[in-house]
């Protein structure tokens, strides 16, 4: 069903997808561990 021209459109449109999909995780997680490392800083500071 897919056109002979892009052999590897598929692949890589869900290549792509799982890539941005890996990298928002990332982010996140990144994120997560900021604030928590902001949280424990505030909390030294006020000791």
């Amino acid at each position: 069903m897919r056109p002979k021209r892009y052999p590897y459109s598929w692949e890589k449109a869900d290549l792509i997808f799982v890539t941005k999909k890996e990298m928002q995780f990332k982010v996140t997680k990144l994120q997560a561990n900021i604030s928590r490392l902001q949280g424990e800083l505030y909390q030294l500071k006020t000791k």
